[in-house]
């Protein structure tokens, strides 16, 4: 479930994640801008990280975020 006010969610795609954080069970990334996203892990509290271009299982792959390597 997404639950955002402003900006909305395609506002951060193609920004630059400059600051990443963890704190609790949350996940805030800093994009250019001054831009904030938090995630939050729920109830497993974990993220799966695969390879890029490796297949998503339909029932448990709940979000996908892609990053750009440096």
């Amino acid at each position: 479930m997404l639950q955002t006010v402003e900006p909305n969610s395609e506002e951060v795609d193609g920004h630059t994640v400059r600051d990443l954080r963890r704190f609790g069970k949350r996940i805030p990334m800093g994009f250019d801008k001054d831009i904030w996203s938090v995630l939050h892990l729920m109830v497993a509290g974990w993220l799966q990280w695969k390879d890029a271009g490796a297949k998503l299982g339909a029932k448990t792959d709940l979000a996908v975020f892609f990053f750009a390597a440096i």
